[in-house]
């Protein structure tokens, strides 16, 4: 026999003799040093009509889990409705802020002579280059004062108009809100909103 085959031979052997060793530790692992556990299946009949007695195992524990079950929803049920009242807390003990308006088409410029009924006046700019008509919005200020406008039109971009406090004839640039006295002060906002009650402009006045 070859030198080749002789060494072919010795390697089969080795792997045989390796392989049977292995199965053999293996198997007296698995069936000697730890024999399997024989587990029994446990079940539980329970009568619809009868409560489980306080001698019976693992009611303690049914009754344990029942009771933190019920501790668990009373608790979520608690934080939930401190979760719905917290905004209603935040609402009234926080001033409305003044909105922010982008990109608006109209604005409020200015308010000259605020707390004079003869002097104050508050100017509506348009925006944007097409027509922007004011008819049946409102202009409103913190005391409950409301203005609606007549059919007035901005025709382009630049256009203002004027609403004067006092009495006074109306025009296409000035429009008179006919008050008995001064409406705005400082620090109130005004707010002039379009006819779907949308708010299109604010001013803060100084």
């Amino acid at each position: 026999m070859s030198t080749f085959w002789k060494v072919v031979l010795l390697i089969l052997l080795n792997v045989i003799v390796s392989a049977s060793v292995t199965y053999g530790v293996l198997y007296y692992w698995e069936n000697v040093r730890t024999p399997k556990t024989q587990y029994e299946l446990v079940t539980i009949n329970r009568d619809e009509d009868e409560l489980p007695t306080a001698s019976e195992p693992g009611d303690e524990n049914i009754v344990a889990d029942t009771e933190t079950d019920e501790t668990d929803q009373t608790s979520e049920i608690e934080n939930s409705e401190i979760i719905e009242q917290e905004p209603t807390l935040e609402t009234t003990e926080t001033a409305e802020p003044t909105p922010v308006i982008r990109g608006a088409k109209v604005e409020i410029s200015l308010i000259r002579n605020p707390g004079s009924l003869s002097g104050e006046a508050l100017r509506i700019v348009n925006n944007t280059d097409e027509v922007m008509s004011l008819e049946g919005w409102r202009l409103e200020d913190a005391d409950g004062h409301v203005l609606t406008f007549p059919n007035i039109q901005l025709l382009r971009k630049g256009v203002f108009v004027e609403v004067y406090s006092r009495s006074g004839h109306t025009t296409p640039y000035e429009i008179y809100w006919n008050c008995d006295e001064a409406v705005w002060k400082s620090g109130e906002t005004a707010v002039l909103k379009d006819v779907f009650g949308q708010i299109q402009a604010t001013y803060r006045v100084p």
